[in-house]
């Protein structure tokens, strides 16, 4: 991804007390310092492409089944991730548990490592 960088013009004399909208050095601290207020000195663009400019127009049928396919493909990687968590836990691998029950013996097992470690 190539990303175009070109400096914007700089409002004429623009001070960090004129961003603050503070009269005097004095009275600025940190905590009245609004950075949205700061001006960017950089403009960063991402070129588009034709379909970022104008994306499909799905239905609410499409969207939905969108959203069901990206649940599903987060529920399959998460079971996943707990098999292998179950399979990194000794005499877990062959049972069937919970999720709970899967993170309470990890959790049980991470602590008899540490005391083995630990003395």
């Amino acid at each position: 991804m190539n990303f175009n960088i070109t400096p914007m013009q700089s409002p004429p004399s623009v001070t960090p007390y004129d961003m603050c909208q503070i009269n005097s050095a004095a009275v600025c601290t940190f905590n009245e310092f609004n950075v949205q207020q700061i001006v960017p000195q950089f403009h960063y663009t991402i070129p588009t492409t034709e379909e970022s400019k104008n994306p499909p127009q799905r239905s609410y049928v499409e969207r939905k089944k969108i959203r069901a396919d990206n649940e599903k493909r987060r529920r399959e990687i998460m079971n996943q991730a707990y098999q292998e968590l179950r399979n990194e836990i000794p005499g877990a691998s062959n049972q069937k548990l919970t999720k709970i029950e899967t993170l309470v013996q990890a959790t049980a097992y991470i602590q008899q490592l540490e005391e083995q470690l630990g003395g």
